[in-house]
């Protein structure tokens, strides 16, 4: 979503589908269920640890507040480097209107994803 502040700063806002985290631990356990009734995972193979690691990874993924994070510290890294800063502009994330569930961020115009590939690949 896109919002304008108070102060004028155009924002982008990105908010969580209620249910989303609350979902992770039976939606793994279920995919896991149905690939040992096709039986397709060769024998031998112990999945426990990597069914333990998706469902951690995914966790983070549906709490925001690691989003914000790890925004705050790759545009303090692009920033710390004076070639890369001169590329590269990492939007600053907005702690006052973050939590686990809403991430936002100082809009940035650019372009849409899929007409990226269109544009000039020279480097």
């Amino acid at each position: 979503h896109v919002a304008t502040m108070h102060d004028g700063r155009k924002v982008a806002i990105k908010v969580q589908y209620p249910g989303v985290a609350r979902s992770i631990e039976s939606d793994v356990d279920n995919l896991m269920r149905l690939i040992s009734m096709a039986n397709i995972m060769p024998k031998g193979l112990y999945i426990e640890n990597a069914v333990k690691v998706a469902k951690k990874e995914l966790a983070l993924e549906c709490d925001y507040r690691w989003e914000f994070a790890g925004q705050g510290r790759f545009k303090a890294l692009v920033e710390a480097d004076p070639q890369l800063r001169t590329q590269v502009y990492v939007p600053a994330p907005i702690a006052e209107l973050s939590s686990q569930r809403v991430m936002t961020s100082e809009w940035v115009e650019g372009e849409a994803i899929d007409k990226v590939r269109e544009l000039p690949q020279e480097v």
